[in-house]
């Protein structure tokens, strides 16, 4: 059953000093995944839920959907992952997801657990510089809008390039990769059957 954050207080009699150290803790409890937290403020124990894998389809806004490999009893169609619970997955990666909302009209949430396969180890893109960092745009436009990069030279700037990614995005970091070959300006001969080909590797 759930219960209300104040009947929580309730039951442990808690004064005003212990109410931040136990709101603390249910949301702790919450990140583990251990608790689900309604609307109304009510706390109710997370059911045993099997995880799913698949393969996510990312949004460049951050968004993304995942089609279960083998839908267990009851899901049909794909799951959104709002943005913050991507986790470092990239577009078209292998993942094992939890659901996380039913909605009314049978429409599926879930998160990111983690990530089994990686889609790429290389990113094609083109290298730009902001006045303080190098970064690669993707020419997928499905992957992150810019990979930043710690090998980046000016003679290099504006350039098609293949970074070898070496960190995966989180909520407060963009990726990060090696440039390991450049490939040419985009309006030279073969430079855009050559993209087409890292892409696919």
């Amino acid at each position: 059953r759930t219960v209300s954050f104040r009947q929580i207080l309730e039951d442990f009699e808690a004064d005003r000093t212990d109410r931040k150290q136990i709101k603390d803790i249910l949301d702790h409890l919450i990140k583990e995944d251990k608790l689900i937290r309604h609307r109304g403020n009510r706390y109710e124990v997370a059911p045993e839920l099997e995880l799913i894998k698949g393969r996510i389809s990312l949004h460049r806004d951050g968004f993304g959907f995942v089609i279960p490999d083998n839908p267990p009893l009851g899901i049909a169609g794909d799951i959104f992952i709002a943005p913050p619970l991507t986790a470092s997955a990239m577009h078209r990666d292998q993942v094992e997801i939890m659901i996380t909302l039913r909605k009314p009209d049978g429409r599926l949430e879930g998160k990111v657990v983690r990530v089994i396969k990686r889609a790429y180890n290389t990113v094609v893109g083109q290298l730009r510089f902001d006045s303080e960092t190098f970064f690669v745009v993707p020419t997928d436009e499905e992957l992150p809008r810019k990979i930043l990069v710690t090998n980046g030279e000016s003679e290099h700037k504006d350039k098609i390039v293949e970074v070898a990614l070496s960190r995966f995005p989180s909520e407060t970091h963009w990726p990060t990769g090696k440039i390991v070959s450049v490939i040419g300006f985009i309006d030279d001969p073969k430079v855009e059957t050559t993209i087409i080909i890292r892409k696919y590797g």
